[in-house]
């Protein structure tokens, strides 16, 4: 289990207001954060899906805070197999809420005909840690945007590339979504495709590796001169060649 980053300061707070002990409200803590970040995923979708309410609170680089009712915390912890104590549990909600309030400067609020929709209507705030992962993940989006921004890319094209290249999404329907012609969704994503089978497709190209279509390369050879690259042979060509290592028999040589 990972323990949250909640300040001892307000952990010994509230549990000075309890039968616990900080320690114990430790081990709550890092109870609720562990059930909470097993659905990390399915708390961000729920968070833009249009049929529901948004309960995701805040999202920076390391961690998000989410928003549940008591008995939404109690089925999260039963979702992950963990017993938790009715009281403390209330205490690990209670410095969550204290955390939030007191560290981000924030307190959580929402509508009446949602609070109509809990038996006490009532929200606390759960601060969850990013795993490694997740956060690599992040990055790696940031990057492949900020990428075509850098290589000439409109902020709205990059976008656009981004949705069906890197995610999937068919151009038609991220058009439909963004309000857009389908046809200039798919020429974003054409030119990354282009991209990205270029070689010095980086803003400051080094000895990068591409992936051009295979009927780009050379015919008789692995090496093209006037690119001073290798290409690798299809099997077809393999054949036709009588097998063998073509890239060292096509190689140049050091010179």
């Amino acid at each position: 289990m990972h323990r949250p980053a909640i300040d001892d300061a307000v952990i010994e707070a509230v549990a000075a207001n309890t039968d616990f002990e900080p320690s114990d409200v430790k081990v709550g803590l890092r109870t609720l954060h562990d059930a909470v970040r097993d659905r990390l995923a399915e708390e961000f979708a729920a968070a833009r899906d249009p049929e529901g309410p948004d309960h995701l609170l805040l999202s920076g680089p390391d961690a998000a805070w989410f928003a549940f009712g008591f008995r939404e915390l109690e089925s999260a912890l039963a979702d992950a197999g963990y017993e938790v104590d009715e009281d403390l549990l209330a205490a690990a909600a209670a410095t969550n809420l204290r955390a939030f309030q007191e560290a981000e400067g924030r307190t959580v609020s929402f509508s009446r005909s949602l609070a109509r929709t809990y038996e006490a209507p009532f929200l606390y705030p759960v601060r969850v840690n990013k795993p490694e992962p997740w956060r690599a993940a992040e990055r790696h989006a940031f990057a492949t945007v900020a990428d075509l921004l850098l290589a000439g890319f409109a902020p709205d094209a990059a976008v656009d590339a981004w949705a069906v290249e890197s995610m999937g999404l068919p151009a038609a329907e991220w058009a439909e979504r963004r309000g857009v012609a389908a046809a200039s969704v798919r020429e974003a994503a054409e030119r990354a495709r282009e991209r990205h089978g270029t070689p010095g497709k980086r803003v400051d190209p080094a000895d990068d590796v591409a992936a051009p279509p295979t009927d780009e390369a050379p015919a008789e050879s692995v090496y093209d001169p006037g690119t001073d690259r290798l290409f690798v042979p299809t099997d077809e060509r393999r054949a036709a060649r009588g097998g063998g290592d073509l890239l060292a028999d096509d190689a140049p040589g050091e010179t």
